[in-house]
């Protein structure tokens, strides 16, 4: 089991909505409930994903949590596509804004045919500037900032993650320089939380490029028609058993975190993150993203030309 609170270093990381005094315990989800803080009061909050379960302890009730922040949960769908909406905010980030809503010009465009546009939108890079140079820009380092700036300048997609009182938006968007709107995405709004404050949540990561892509299993699924399996399944199966080995004996977090160089001009946030004491199982994206770099190392990378 893992424990983060908040006083837990996350290399610059923070919880948008927990603020000050909380605790989550993430737990196998078969060993859900064997926990109780003896720290707080409430069990607060819970929800699963990636077959963890996340319990939120604090002194404030769900009831009183919910209430303040305006939010809506919504179980038509059922207990796991909530738990994924929630799992999507309920996680720390870098770059993240809490704006009012009058302020925030999304197009909801139900013209745009929602399997061509899977995922995806249009963001202003004015829009991405106002996001990430706001409420968490005063706390970075000078060195973060410079390196955030030149990320705001040249990224061309980012990952967006909104909430408001519509619901949760999330994909990934191109940036244009002359967009007359903030965001525009195809009518695919997620109606199981909602936040009715007057306000948006929104956040912003950029994603590196490569000359290879990765190819996750429900992907295989959709496009293995087009891209036969036998030409990448070799290659697959061995990183698989080289990150899973680093995984087991502990290796992946001091290999990276020996990397980190306080004084470099770090564009990656893991190394920080690692030497920082950060666990790499304590959430999915120290996982996701030590993944990513391994497979940018291995020799006869696994991708398609």
């Amino acid at each position: 089991m893992i424990i983060i609170n908040d006083k837990t270093k996350l290399g610059g990381m923070t919880y948008p909505f927990f603020g000050s005094d909380w605790e989550i315990s993430i737990e196998k989800v078969s060993e859900a409930g064997e926990y109780r803080s003896p720290n707080y009061a409430y069990k607060t909050m819970a929800w699963t994903s990636d077959g963890k379960c996340s319990t939120m302890w604090s002194n404030e009730p769900f009831a009183e949590f919910k209430e303040r922040w305006g939010f809506e949960f919504s179980m038509k769908k059922g207990a796991l596509q909530l738990s994924k909406r929630m799992s999507r905010v309920f996680r720390p980030m870098f770059y993240w804004d809490m704006m009012f809503q009058r302020d925030v010009n999304i197009v909801i465009d139900k013209g745009l045919d929602k399997k061509t546009w899977d995922g995806a939108g249009v963001v202003s890079r004015k829009f991405v500037e106002r996001v990430t140079m706001g409420t968490q820009f005063r706390n970075l380092t000078n060195r973060k900032k410079a390196v955030l700036w030149d990320k705001v300048k040249h990224a061309r997609r980012v990952e967006f993650t909104v909430l408001n009182h519509l619901g949760e938006l999330k994909g990934h968007a191109v940036i244009s320089d002359d967009l007359d709107c903030d965001l525009i995405m195809p009518d695919d709004v997620k109606g199981e939380i909602k936040m009715n404050n007057g306000k948006a949540f929104v956040s912003f990561d950029f994603p590196h490029a490569a000359d290879h892509m990765m190819v996750d299993s429900q992907s295989l699924i959709n496009l293995g028609e087009f891209f036969p399996l036998w030409y990448y399944q070799e290659e697959m199966a061995e990183y698989n058993n080289k990150f899973l080995d680093s995984l087991e004996d502990g290796t992946i977090a001091t290999k990276i975190a020996s990397a980190f160089k306080a004084d470099a001009e770090e564009r990656w946030w893991l190394p920080e993150y690692f030497a920082s004491g950060g666990g790499h199982n304590w959430f999915r994206g120290p996982l996701r993203s030590a993944a990513n770099q391994h497979v940018r190392n291995i020799e006869g990378k696994v991708g398609i030309q």
